[in-house]
């Protein structure tokens, strides 16, 4: 059994830093950013605590017995490793604490949770300002019928649940963008065997 040195913080015998960087690529010195100073004395900290541990493991295990399971090097390779799991931790905390920040302030800004059927609604309205009327997306919904006779079917692409502006959880067409090669004289119908 190997004991922990007494300065030892929670169960590793070492410091592990993660730091969020400034995205402006800053030093740290402006406000809620750890100073760039700070960190150089967190990062000397860890440097410590790492020669401390590998004091102790050269200590209590012998550094010749090679051909052992259980040895110095073996234990090296296993407090490096905690390190690098715990580092790795605290980062995805890191980045789930920003990103839950981030949904706060969009949040409070908009006043309510956007969902995908508030978003497609306003891709829709979007697209009605950005395109004239001759190529606006149209719902991918077309008749299949046989020539000269009524339709009998329709083929579609349709998106689970409605939207916001229908207030309808039926199924509902998805908007795309469609080529009209005549508008005055159509086209052939396509035909083609079914079965």
């Amino acid at each position: 059994n190997v004991a922990a040195p007494a300065d030892a913080a929670a169960d590793y015998w070492y410091f592990a830093l993660v730091a969020v960087g400034d995205a402006a690529g800053g030093d740290g010195d402006g406000g809620a950013m750890l100073p760039l100073a700070d960190s150089h004395v967190l990062l000397g900290e860890q440097r410590r605590t790492f020669a401390t541990s590998f004091g102790v493991i050269a200590d209590v295990l012998p550094a010749g017995s090679t051909n052992k399971l259980i040895n110095a090097a073996t234990a090296l390779i296993v407090v490096v490793m905690q390190h690098v799991q715990a580092v790795g931790v605290r980062a995805v905390d890191c980045y789930c604490y920003l990103e839950h920040m981030l949904y706060k302030q969009l949040h409070a800004a908009i006043g309510k949770e956007v969902t995908p059927a508030d978003f497609a609604d306003y891709m829709r309205f979007h697209e009605r300002r950005l395109f004239k009327d001759g190529y606006q997306p149209r719902p991918f919904s077309y008749a299949l019928r046989r020539p000269r006779h009524c339709p009998e079917g329709i083929v579609s692409v349709e998106a689970r649940g409605g939207t916001r502006a229908t207030n309808d959880a039926a199924p509902q067409p998805i908007y795309t963008m469609v080529r009209v090669r005549n508008r005055h004289h159509p086209a052939e119908p396509m035909t083609f065997a079914l079965g």
